[in-house]
């Protein structure tokens, strides 16, 4: 699954973090500051250890699995988003 083309189709993801099931809308992949690939997302389903499942999230991309491009498109980025988001280093593909 190329994470670069769901965001480009503005088509929401879903996969395993951390134990626990996750749909994004991916907003911004690309390199962090610590060297890891991660990516900047809208959560708008799944389970969270955290109090909020909503919300935006950076995922470091090695610990997401069993990643599923979804049917589902978003209309345009959620409030809130940035480009040239800070805890990038380099951004491969962004809204």
């Amino acid at each position: 699954m190329n994470i670069a083309k769901a965001i480009r189709g503005k088509q929401r993801i879903r996969f395993t973090y951390d134990g626990q099931s996750c749909v994004v809308e991916p907003h911004a992949l690309g390199m962090d500051k610590r060297g890891f690939q991660a990516l900047r997302a809208f959560q708008v389903g799944g389970s969270a250890r955290s109090a909020t499942v909503k919300g935006w999230k950076l995922f470091h991309a090695d610990q997401m699995r069993d990643i599923e491009l979804l049917a589902e498109t978003f209309p345009h980025a959620q409030r809130g988003y940035r480009r040239a988001d800070s805890p990038f280093w380099s951004i491969y593909e962004e809204l």
